[in-house]
């Protein structure tokens, strides 16, 4: 796991292995994307659609200002905040972070 921090456990009432667990679980993201348009089972395809959705959605929910940057940040593993900036990202670092950690800690009410 890259230079990653884990949340405040008591803030954000997650274990640092929850939020493991919700942080690889969101860098298979381009895969179910993928496995949602080529898997010859009709019901994985769906289920992967709804898993897609489901991160789209609380990243959305989480800031919907920041949405585009905000996914790329919880999907990909090499999306530093600097990376984002230079994109064109418009929020400073404590805005950006405070919204990271608000979608970790939203997903894992959502999957408990």
């Amino acid at each position: 796991m890259p230079n990653v921090r884990s949340l405040n456990p008591i803030k954000y009432k997650m274990s640092e292995n929850r939020f493991k667990e919700m942080y690889f679980h969101c860098l298979q993201y381009d895969e179910w994307k993928e496995r949602s348009i080529t898997d010859p089972q009709e019901e994985k395809r769906e289920a992967l659609k709804r898993t897609c959705k489901a991160v789209e959605e609380t990243v959305r929910e989480t800031h919907a200002k920041i949405y585009p940057w905000l996914l790329e940040a919880v999907t990909v593993e090499k999306a530093t905040y600097k990376r984002l900036k230079e994109l064109g990202m418009p929020c400073g670092k404590s805005i950006y972070y405070e919204a990271r950690r608000e979608f970790y800690k939203l997903l894992s009410e959502k999957n408990p």
